[in-house]
């Protein structure tokens, strides 16, 4: 699980959020910054940079995906 909340900007293809509140307290006070894209009209993706994994060190980018409700 990754939660955090703040205030974002949109610079070219990133959303900054600085944060003021997260379940990772050395993030507060820190920009997270991710690349957006859209998926047709009615998807929104964001990656993260590469994070590392334990224990071998090796990861790749996170992606969320968010989808409009066609109600």
């Amino acid at each position: 699980m990754i939660a955090y909340t703040g205030r974002w900007r949109v610079e070219g293809d990133r959303i900054v959020t600085r944060v003021e509140a997260a379940w990772q307290p050395a993030w507060v006070g820190t920009d997270q910054i991710r690349q957006f894209t859209f998926d047709g009209d009615d998807r929104l993706v964001l990656a993260s940079p590469p994070q590392p994994t334990q224990p071998i060190g090796q990861g790749g980018a996170l992606f969320v995906t968010w989808e409009r409700d066609s109600n």
